[in-house]
Formats: structure tokens, C-alpha cells, sequence
């Protein structure tokens, strides 16, 4: 994920995805990702928090805010789109953090971990919420400790990473 990520450089071979190398800034443009442990200023709204990805991403405003939209109903946080972060539970937080991945409209998504932490009913909202990104035609590639998750989410265009098994991102599309 590092790698992939271009947050670690690779010791041999190719890092390139999309037939674009990982360095490339271009690159960025089309992956969206949610790290292990999210760190937002509390003091923000969702709606605010968004903007900023928005604007670090240069979406124009009419479509950055038809992009917030969007992608706080794809997390089912519309009724605490104007609410601080520092309120929400720690799933609300998650898909907070979650609803951020996709506002650029990537082609892939890199999802570190997305269900630790969370309860029974909060792991589930996190796999809905993958599924209809998968039914968006996004490819997703994530991380978990837990082989339930994986069984229950993957296939051909959702790769995951656990601690008993490898998936590559290789012909990745």
C-alpha cells in the first residue's frame, strides 16, 4: 500500500498503476484513501472537512459541493453534515474518513483498515458502503485483519490485503 501509495519507494521492479508510474503527481488525481488511523480537526463539520479534500484536489466549488453531497449520502452522514466531528461515534467518524476517499471520483480506492475498531452494525455500514462503490465502478483495495471482512466483500474488482492472505493490484483497471 506504501508503494502503491508513494509514500515508500520501490527496492526493484515497477510502481505504476494505470500504466502511470506511483510518482507522478498526475497519479494522485486517481486514487482515493483512507489511512489506518484518520486524525481530523475535531472543530470541523463534515461538510468543512470535505471542502478542504475538495479544494486540495481543486474540484471546482458547484461540483465540490455536488460532491459532498453525494458522498454524505453514499456514508448516510446527511443529518450530521453540519455537526462537529468531535460529536460523532467512532463509526460516524469512519465513514466520515470514508466519505473523503472518493470526493476527487477516483478509480481506486485504498482503504487501510476501514472496519478496526468499529461494532457489529458499523462494520456493516463500512461494507455497504464498499459495495456501492464497487456497484459505482470503483475498484477498491483494502486492508484487514479480519478474514470475515474479506470472504465478505471481495472479488475481481475489490483486493484486499489480511494478515493470512496477499492480493495484488497488479492489472488492476
Amino acid at each position: 500500500m506504501n508503494v502503491l501509495l508513494g509514500f515508500v519507494n520501490a527496492t526493484s521492479g515497477a510502481d505504476s498503476l494505470f500504466g502511470t508510474s506511483v510518482r507522478e503527481p498526475i497519479f494522485r488525481q486517481r486514487i482515493g484513501y483512507l489511512p489506518e488511523l484518520t486524525y481530523y480537526y475535531k472543530f470541523l463539520t463534515a461538510e468543512e472537512l470535505l471542502r478542504f479534500y475538495g479544494r486540495i484536489f481543486n474540484i471546482p466549488k458547484g461540483e465540490r459541493e455536488s460532491r459532498i453531497d453525494a458522498v454524505l449520502k453514499l456514508v448516510e452522514l446527511e443529518h450530521a453534515r453540519t455537526r462537529q466531528i468531535k460529536t460523532y461515534s467512532k463509526g460516524m467518524q469512519q465513514r466520515a474518513g470514508l466519505a473523503q476517499a472518493p470526493i476527487n471520483n477516483p478509480d481506486l480506492l485504498i482503504l487501510d483498515e476501514s472496519t478496526s475498531g468499529l461494532d457489529p452494525i458499523g462494520r456493516m455500514k463500512v461494507r455497504e458502503i464498499i459495495q456501492r462503490l464497487k456497484n459505482d465502478g470503483k475498484t477498491v483495495f483494502f486492508s484487514s485483519h479480519e478474514l470475515g471482512e474479506v470472504e465478505s466483500v471481495c472479488d475481481r474488482r475489490t483486493l484486499a490485503c489480511s494478515a493470512a492472505s496477499w492480493a495484488t493490484a497488479a492489472g488492476c483497471s
